[in-house]
């Protein structure tokens, strides 16, 4: 290493300074956007939860969850509970001779037998579902849905009937016990069969412990799908408002970014410009800094060292090129996701808009209007956070081919062997 004092202005003071100090304040600038990038991944990730959790049914396994079980449990019976209703089965073989009535509550075994009919409107159904008896959960009885059944025109509840259920605090648990026609053709196939499913692996003993999990996982909906708690502030807020925070966040975030990144590229030309002012090695600069790099990809040289120490032109992998460019780009995607992200969240509250002009149509106004105030400088800072980027990947790319230059300035190629033109 050459002369380690930096050039001075006349009359000005002196005091020396170590090129080591350079390169640790080039090392800071990375960290320093590193950690913001950190932090972007990390705000996109609790965005994208967040959407996740708010999906319907189908996409979510918590809905999914909940809505089984909810399903389910229209389907299930147990042996303890009391006001049965009965309902008219002429045909089933279980069914009092008397009057031909049957109560809707039946042990698997005694369900498959009354109803073999509706079990056999789909191939291998029955069969399937016969086999289960000896493994069905026994605290589990099985019982036909409230909306499978009509009331009679012809019959009335007495009145005994109609004081006990005007005292039910659930009166679609008590539908009368004499005045209920079973309706065969409402029978859905699909429906009962995802019901079997969660029924077989249910493990509760009463009624009692299968409204408390129903009611822990509706809590579970409302702690987790409809309000989004931020960690470490320990705030939450609701689901709808995640357009408006989310555009917040990502604004302040790629400000923040925007500018450590234009700390850091001006960093390094400056880094670059002082070796070659101290003399320094630039292949070993090039290498020193490239070892700090995490999400900027510098260009290779080693295949240039490797001709200089050969004399020989040496070609790169012919897939080196796609490869470096791949790696450059998914380095760009924390800066290109939550772009796309919160798009995502913009047109899926444009279609579920109605929900929220339901709820409070002005508020809801009011946070469209806000959150594409909010995405406008959001998207500026996003755009100037990849032209740093860019720019940042070009001074790369320049040292690169500087370093090219000199190491392979004088070898001669063979005749077969051409100089690689893609970094020329």
């Amino acid at each position: 290493m050459a002369n380690e004092t930096p050039p001075t202005h006349h009359n000005s003071p002196t005091f020396p300074l170590k090129f080591e100090l350079f390169i640790d304040e080039v090392e800071k600038s990375a960290f320093r956007s590193r950690s913001i990038l950190s932090t972007i991944l990390t705000a996109t990730f609790l965005a994208a939860l967040a959407v996740y959790n708010s999906l319907p049914p189908e996409y979510n396994w918590l809905q999914s969850r909940l809505y089984s079980l909810e399903r389910a449990a229209q389907w299930v019976a147990f042996p303890d509970e009391l006001n049965v209703s009965t309902f008219d089965c002429p045909t089933c073989p279980s069914a009092i001779p008397s009057d031909n009535k049957l109560e809707n509550s039946f042990t698997h075994l005694e369900f498959v037998t009354n109803f073999k009919s509706l079990l056999s409107w789909r191939a291998g159904v029955l069969d399937s579902i016969a086999k289960d008896s000896a493994t069905f959960p026994k605290q589990i009885r099985l019982k036909f849905p409230d909306s499978y059944f009509d009331r009679n025109k012809d019959q009335t509840t007495s009145q005994v009937n109609k004081e006990e259920n005007s005292k039910c605090c659930c009166p679609t648990d008590y539908l009368g016990k004499s005045d209920l026609r079973f309706v065969p053709s409402r029978f859905d196939t699909s429906d009962f069969l995802l019901a079997y499913t969660t029924l077989e692996g249910m493990h509760f003993a009463n009624r009692q412990e299968l409204n408390g999990m129903l009611q822990t996982l509706g809590r579970a909906r409302v702690e987790n799908s409809l309000l989004i708690r931020m960690p470490i502030l320990g705030v939450s807020f609701d689901v709808n408002a995640l357009l408006v925070i989310s555009a917040a966040a990502f604004s302040i975030l790629f400000f923040l970014l925007f500018h450590s990144l234009t700390r850091e590229r001006k960093n390094l030309v400056l880094i670059f410009k002082l070796g070659d002012y101290y003399e320094i090695e630039d292949v070993y600069l090039y290498q020193l800094l490239s070892m700090g790099q995490v999400l900027t990809v510098p260009s290779s040289i080693d295949e240039y060292i490797r001709s200089k120490e050969e004399n020989r032109i040496i070609k790169p992998i012919w897939y080196d090129w796609l490869y470096n460019r791949v790696l450059r780009f998914v380095t760009l995607t924390p800066i290109i996701i939550p772009l796309i992200l919160w798009a995502v969240i913009y047109f899926n509250d444009q279609n579920t808009r109605s929900f929220g002009d339901a709820i409070n149509g002005a508020l809801t106004n009011s946070n469209f209007n806000i959150s594409i105030f909010l995405a406008i400088p959001m998207y500026l800072m996003g755009i100037f956070c990849i032209k740093e980027w860019w720019e940042m990947n070009q001074t790369w790319r320049k040292e690169a081919k500087d370093i090219k230059h000199k190491l392979l300035a004088g070898i001669t190629e063979a005749p077969s062997e051409k100089a690689d033109k893609a970094d020329a």
